[in-house]
């Protein structure tokens, strides 16, 4: 073989394993941005559930304050009930006791 020739096959050789380094360097590099990307999706996701489990918590603190708020409003309009009745009730005492006249007690009661 001549010098020519074997300058050309190893020119070739060279050529093939550089093409084939970089095809594998491009490959290896997509799977990087790959798990990169992965990765930050990931976090993402997380970020995401984190802030939902937060929001439903905190609905679910409003709803018990508004349960509890809605059973005290309640009660309170049982107690309105028993007042506005009692009222009636003593009024309705003054009216049959606005005609009895006191009198002093004496010794002998």
């Amino acid at each position: 073989m001549s010098d020519e020739v074997t300058i050309a096959i190893i020119s070739l050789i060279s050529a093939t394993i550089v093409a084939g380094l970089g095809f594998l360097g491009q490959i290896m590099l997509n799977r990087k941005k790959s798990r990169e990307e992965e990765l930050k999706e990931a976090k993402k996701q997380q970020y995401q559930d984190d802030r939902d489990d937060y929001f439903d918590e905190q609905i679910n603190i409003i709803k018990k304050k508004l349960d509890e708020h809605n059973h005290y409003a309640k009660k309170f309009e049982e107690v309105n009930i028993k007042m506005t009745g009692l009222q009636k009730d003593i009024e309705y005492l003054r009216k049959d006791f606005s005609n009895v006249t006191c009198r002093p007690k004496t010794k002998k009661d």
